[in-house]
């Protein structure tokens, strides 16, 4: 009684280069996706010189900017010819500040604007890619999930590649050098929603990604992990009459450390994934 294999998805966070004007280029910074826009032109100031960039990503902890450019507040160099001189004051959109950087790269020199906002925010914003980036459980069941029996325990679990801590790290230049915030998910228990409402005895949870089902271990033997649930009654019940709407959850323990020291837990993020349940009533099953 073994449910067919399935395939969880994972997506990569990349960079996406956009032409926007600087209004829009600032309030993408407010969205958790690295934009990097260049500013309309307007009048020779130094804004419209410049480049407005967003906090940078990628998944996985702390190893560099992988990059092979040196940022530096600006100062005025005269070393970027035909750019103004001085020192610009910050300038603030949408409540965030912004300071002129010198990104100095093997291709040449840029001046880019970039946002000076504080770990914990940056930390905020690497959970919510989190919360959309995170695998999903693929939902197994034995029986599987068309072919379920009142009163036989039915084993639950999640394929165990998923079961693991996924990180992503965010970066950005700051006056006092690179800013790195990285944030990770852990994943530490199972939350099984038999979909029977109050026909059953509701949501069921188990430490760890649960045990797959073998021939070996008969009807009658409960998940080592308690990853089980017991339907009571046959899904006819169910709103539509027919199946009891299943979900599965993995609940992933956060927490956030950055380059200042600063960090701590952050609280818990859910991926579901759900299933249609027929739950058979068979004659001569033996009832308690």
């Amino acid at each position: 009684m073994s449910a067919p294999d399935g395939r969880v998805r994972r997506a990569l966070v990349t960079a996406v280069a956009l032409v926007v004007s600087a209004v829009l280029a600032a309030a993408a910074v407010i969205i958790p996706v690295s934009v990097i826009a260049r500013a309309s032109t307007g009048g020779g100031s130094i804004g419209s010189s410049g480049i407005w960039a967003g906090v940078s990503y990628y998944w996985g902890e702390w190893v560099g900017t992988r990059s092979n450019c040196s940022w530096s507040a600006y100062l005025g160099s005269s070393d970027l010819a035909g750019l103004p001189g001085g020192a610009p004051p910050p300038r603030t959109i949408a409540g965030i500040n912004y300071r002129l950087f010198v990104r100095v790269c093997p291709a040449g020199n840029q001046l880019v604007w970039v946002p000076q906002v504080q770990p914990r925010l940056i930390d905020h914003w690497n959970a919510s890619l989190l919360t959309r980036w995170l695998p999903r459980p693929a939902l197994r069941m034995a029986p599987p999930a068309r072919r379920v029996v009142v009163h036989v325990s039915t084993w639950f679990w999640t394929d165990v590649t998923v079961w693991k801590p996924v990180s992503v790290t965010a970066w950005i230049p700051t006056p006092g050098g690179l800013l790195w915030v990285t944030t990770t998910a852990v994943p530490t228990r199972l939350e099984f929603d038999p979909g029977d409402g109050g026909w059953g005895s509701g949501t069921v949870s188990c430490a760890g990604p649960g045990v797959p089902w073998l021939a070996g271990f008969g009807d009658g033997l409960p998940s080592p992990l308690g990853c089980d649930y017991t339907y009571r009654h046959s899904s006819v019940l169910a709103a539509n009459r027919s199946t009891f709407a299943a979900r599965l959850s993995i609940v992933w323990s956060v927490s956030w450390r950055a380059s200042t020291g600063a960090g701590g837990p952050a609280g818990e993020l859910r991926t579901t994934s759900t299933a249609a349940v027929t739950v058979n009533e068979i004659e001569g099953v033996g009832v308690q």
